[in-house]
């Protein structure tokens, strides 16, 4: 994998977190406690991207990725990805944010709380609901009644 200072950055701050290894997945490295990813991170000619999960910060991240779609996306069960050129990093603040934020979801709570300055405290794993498509309730919920009248009429 090519690298830039920004992706150095991002890779040493994954592995500054009590117990992370880096390995791989599809190409890219992929930061994991206990068999769990929490980062992916890959770099291609041009551009770099990062990967992970967030929660409280969905609102942030999908504000972000309708000012700049290019650069961010959130994708199902809050996995979040930011696209960037080499020339530009990622806030500073806000990386480490992220990066904190999904690992306190993914990493065994006895890992969270021998974080630094941790108070037991954990980000709340909530599941991110799924969009329901209407249109295919509607379908199925017909298809049930339908059913449902014949077997009543015999």
């Amino acid at each position: 994998m090519t690298t830039n200072k920004h992706v150095e950055r991002v890779r040493q701050l994954a592995l500054s977190y009590p117990d992370v290894v880096e390995g791989t997945s599809c190409k890219n490295a992929a930061f994991k406690i206990q068999n769990k990813a929490f980062l992916y991170l890959g770099c291609k000619d041009e551009t770099y991207d990062i990967r992970i999960k967030l929660n409280d910060s969905l609102p942030e991240a999908e504000m972000l990725a309708s000012r700049e779609p290019d650069h961010y996306s959130v994708g199902m069960h809050g996995w979040t990805h930011v696209v960037l050129p080499h020339s530009k990093a990622l806030p500073a603040a806000l990386l480490k944010s992220w990066v904190d934020e999904s690992f306190q979801l993914l990493a065994p709570k006895s890992a969270v709380e021998s974080l630094p300055g941790s108070k037991g405290s954990r980000t709340k794993r909530k599941a991110v609901k799924k969009p329901v498509n209407k249109a295919k309730v509607t379908k199925k919920t017909k298809t049930v009644k339908k059913a449902a009248k014949k077997t009543m009429r015999k």
